[in-house]
């Protein structure tokens, strides 16, 4: 795209508005400089005086839209967007952290920040976002604990932090989220005991807890997951025995309890999830038959 023209003039003017950069990387290697950039600033900082940006409440970016440009979630000028519900950059090569500054977001219903660069931590401040109902930072270079104040968004129905490198442990605060449907942290390197409180979420249709460092025995209380579809332990160090009380579950259609180190007899409750048809028990140290009704 020539930087002359007035088709990149109108489309570096609209993303110098939302994004507070200094200069903008054209993918063909030319580099607008700050000269070429002058007015586009003069003409930004009037259309900011506007308010018009006040009235958008959906900010959509996928790869097409950042083809020209490489820049950081913390250029985002957050408070362009007072009334923004829905914030989906997906597939953006999104670099950085994820600034505290997000939480002035106060109306924002769904976040969706998967398949970037991001880096960093999740900021506490994260937990201000009240009114989300949908959070999807998955599939980015996210590290550090899980903050306990994700447990403050009491309107989520579906959260989705997998395939980063978050560690710690999986706050016994989660146990709060008593709209979700859908938890998904696999692909981390989550350690500890699976909490007791993710019983409490009687609403989960979801639940993938794979591919980390969990090392306790399979709670009871997840055996009250009763609407669960889906169960996805795999690929940790889990212990103990499978509890017979899995017969309560009885809409699972798909167990994977696969390479844990689980022990013990395979309990013939198993028979009567009448509605499974996916089971995966492998590489365990499990005995014993499932014996076909």
């Amino acid at each position: 795209m020539d930087p002359t023209s007035s088709i990149f003039r109108l489309a570096a003017l609209v993303w110098a508005v939302i994004f507070t950069c200094d200069n903008v990387a054209v993918r063909t290697g030319t580099i607008v400089t700050a000269s070429a950039l002058s007015p586009i600033r003069l003409e930004k900082k009037a259309l900011i005086n506007t308010g018009w940006w006040n009235s958008i409440i959906e900010l959509h970016l996928s790869r097409d839209d950042a083809y020209y440009f490489n820049w950081r979630l913390s250029q985002l000028n957050f408070s362009c967007f007072p009334n923004l519900v829905n914030l989906t950059i997906q597939f953006c090569r999104l670099t950085g952290s994820i600034p505290p500054e997000i939480s002035a977001l106060s109306k924002l219903q769904l976040l969706d920040l998967s398949f970037n660069s991001l880096t960093g931590i999740i900021p506490p401040e994260i937990g201000n976002l009240r009114n989300v109902v949908h959070l999807d930072i998955s599939d980015n270079f996210l590290t550090g604990p899980l903050p306990s104040t994700l447990g403050r968004l009491t309107k989520l129905n579906y959260m989705s932090l997998s395939r980063n490198m978050l560690g710690g442990i999986l706050p016994q605060e989660i146990g709060n989220l008593k709209n979700l449907i859908e938890l998904n942290v696999g692909s981390n390197s989550l350690i500890g005991p699976i909490p007791s409180a993710l019983g409490s979420l009687t609403n989960l249709n979801n639940l993938d807890l794979s591919c980390n460092q969990f090392n306790s025995s399979i709670p009871i209380e997840l055996t009250r997951l009763t609407q669960l579809f889906h169960l996805d332990l795999s690929s940790n160090k889990l212990s103990g025995k499978i509890p017979s009380q899995i017969a309560s579950m009885e809409d699972l259609t798909s167990l994977d309890l696969s390479n844990n180190n689980i022990k013990g007899s395979i309990p013939g409750e198993i028979t009567k999830l009448s509605r499974l048809d996916y089971l995966n028990l492998s590489l365990n140290k499990l005995s014993g038959k499932i014996l076909h009704r």
